[in-house]
């Protein structure tokens, strides 16, 4: 098998439609996504996802696609692990590692436990944090994010909605909640109904089945 770019490239979508299907189907993962890329054998034991996200370059899609290119001789096994979802954005680890006895090139795609399905407050067991998480940097509180705060700004508190809330919650239940947990963290004092926008969509979105 010849692995062109455009093979790659290929590989690439099949492996964000795998994150993305398997995290929530309803979920809307921007494009494009970052990676960060490891050779198994340079790694420590103990370094965390984390560890190793944070101290590893960033790349784009399109840069992956030429690292991989070059070392498509010298590692035949790629393993995709989603790190995090920051700002609607899929943050991937690729693993790369060489096994002697394997000819093609071969791909294992996993995530974290924090990204699991098993909700039952919600349809189709989707993830609540991540349906609360898109909508909450959509709304990007005091514009945040926008003026260059970290993408995940608003994770604590988009965890501690997601834990407070439910299907059956209505859209002005969502609301107080928002408020509740939002004038905590930030020192405010806005009523509810400054939250009803984003409170809607939450409510659409946990809805939809």
């Amino acid at each position: 098998m010849e692995v062109t770019r455009d093979y790659i490239h290929q590989l690439l979508i099949k492996v964000d439609s795998f994150f993305q299907e398997n995290i929530d189907p309803g979920f809307a993962v921007a494009s494009p996504s970052k990676y960060v890329i490891k050779p198994i054998a340079d790694l420590q034991a103990d370094l965390s996802y984390d560890d190793i996200w944070r101290t590893g370059e960033h790349l784009s899609a399109e840069q992956l696609t030429d690292v991989l290119f070059s070392k498509s001789i010298k590692f035949n096994f790629w393993d995709f692990q989603l790190v995090q979802v920051k700002s609607s954005s899929m943050c991937i680890i690729v693993f790369l590692n060489y096994y002697p006895e394997q000819v093609e090139i071969g791909i294992h795609c996993a995530f974290p436990s924090i990204y699991s399905l098993s909700d039952s407050r919600c349809p189709g067991n989707k993830c609540i944090f991540l349906i609360v998480k898109s909508v909450i940097d959509r709304f990007d509180l005091c514009g945040l994010l926008e003026g260059g705060a970290p993408e995940d700004e608003f994770d604590e508190e988009s965890r501690e909605i997601a834990n407070r809330i439910s299907k059956d919650r209505t859209p002005e239940q969502i609301a107080v909640v928002l408020a509740d947990v939002f004038n905590k963290a930030f020192n405010l004092c806005y009523s509810p109904d400054i939250y009803i926008k984003p409170a809607k969509k939450i409510k659409v979105l946990l809805s939809q089945g």
